[in-house]
């Protein structure tokens, strides 16, 4: 395994501030814009908790705050999600693993810390990604007065991620970087990070969200809702999937852009679609390991001429996915068509992956399975819609498989069939 140190990919001149934080106990060093999880994973500490009932490691797997398996706790609060909590001068972290043997130093919030009990606002926002951005922007120009809500500490969502300390501006950081300066300067738009709405009701003339954070009141009083929370990966379950090593290619993903930090020496990719092509990539150009790389669909169905027509238009993601190829080529990755993961091997981290060929309806083939040695398995089978809120309100959803499965019900104008609540981006297919 590499050293902690060579877990972060960006010399220290080019990392955030360094900052003291203590891991059960333990002094370490940590920089600015990492999050407890990455910091954790920067040390080769892989397990973060135990289930209570079979005392099984759990460690970090969507990286998005959805899977709730990274949880610690932090100067004293329990429950705390460390994919989405960035470390602090002084924080103090209790793994689960720790938390048996002795308990965590009292905390008391900081004088000042007060919130209001209650917020009005005539639009809310509910998730900050590009979808959730554009909608609060039009609004917020439009004069109404909005409110943005956002789980995570930063704006932009998974597709507007970036390090602070990256070397180089890209496209999408100059569009990201032009939406954020039309954010600033919009006088009747507020924005609330770290808050997780966990709650949505009716209340009379408007809409009620409970929510929780750090900054944020306890209640929200709307008159229209804009729901924009969306998607994740989509979990595939088999045997030893729970297992810390076993993560979604949004989490590593994460983990390089967002942290730069490698979660992993050895990794293997299982799934479908040009993403895993994308991330085994950068995975190479940070000096990782990967074993190989294990798309589902056999190279002849990839190859039907009826898909031709969907490409047209598509000229980035194009362009992202040959440069993905020709990268992996260059750096000698194994690619298996036509290949899945069957079970993850290990104890307190995956150690080995069992691996098979695949028949037309993705069932593994008997007698042909191999076994690849990895510590970290990667998994990118595609999204699902964010749908919990929409669902929590009571809008009418449909199923549709092409557009990652129930999508609430819209007309024209993105409304849903409840009157004053809209939906859109990836939350609703």
């Amino acid at each position: 395994m590499p050293t902690p140190a060579s877990r972060r990919i960006l010399p220290p001149d080019h990392r955030g501030r360094p900052v003291t934080l203590y891991i059960d106990g333990q002094a370490i060093i940590a920089y600015e814009g990492e999050t407890i999880a990455a910091a954790l994973l920067a040390e080769d500490r892989h397990v973060f908790r135990h289930t209570l009932k079979e005392d099984k490691p759990r460690s970090l797997f969507c990286g998005m705050g959805v899977c709730y398996d990274c949880l610690v706790t932090v100067n004293g609060c329990t429950n705390v999600r460390a994919c989405l909590t960035l470390v602090e001068e002084g924080m103090w972290v209790v793994t689960e693993t720790a938390r048996r043997d002795w308990e965590a130093r009292s905390w008391q919030p900081a004088p000042g810390a007060e919130k209001q009990q209650d917020a009005r606002a005539e639009v809310a926002v509910v998730g900050a990604g590009p979808a959730g951005l554009e909608a609060a922007l039009a609004a917020a120009e439009a004069g109404a007065q909005v409110t943005l809500l956002e789980s995570a500490s930063q704006i932009g969502g998974q597709y507007f991620k970036r390090s602070p300390q990256a070397f180089r501006t890209t496209k999408k950081d100059e569009e990201a970087t032009a939406l954020f300066s039309r954010l600033q300067s919009c006088q009747s738009l507020r924005t609330f990070t770290d808050t997780l709405v966990w709650g949505a009701f009716s209340d009379g003339d408007g809409w009620l969200l409970t929510l929780h954070g750090p900054h944020a009141p306890y209640r929200l009083h709307a008159q229209t809702l804009i729901l924009t929370p969306g998607a994740y990966d989509r979990p595939i379950a088999f045997p030893g999937w729970t297992l810390p090593g076993v993560m979604t290619a949004g989490a590593v993903q994460t983990l390089l852009k967002s942290q730069s930090v490698l979660p992993g020496q050895r990794f293997l990719l299982a799934g479908s679609g040009p993403l895993q092509w994308v991330v085994a990539a950068q995975l190479a150009s940070a000096g990782a390991e990967v074993a190989a790389v294990l798309e589902a669909v056999p190279p002849a169905r990839l190859l039907k001429l009826r898909q031709a027509p969907a490409l047209w238009g598509q000229w980035r993601r194009l362009q992202e996915g040959w440069s993905a190829w020709r990268a992996l080529r260059k750096a000698g990755v194994p690619m298996r068509f036509g290949w899945a993961m069957t079970r993850a091997h290990g104890q307190q981290q995956v150690e080995a992956v069992d691996i098979a060929p695949l028949d037309a309806a993705w069932r593994p083939l008997p007698g042909q399975m191999e076994t690849i040695a990895a510590d970290t398995l990667v998994l990118g089978y595609g999204f699902l819609p964010s749908n919990q809120l929409a669902r929590l309100l009571g809008c009418e959803h449909d199923f549709a498989p092409r557009r990652g499965g129930w999508t609430p019900k819209r007309d024209d104008w993105m409304q849903t069939t409840l009157p004053g609540v809209f939906a859109a981006g990836d939350g609703a297919g």
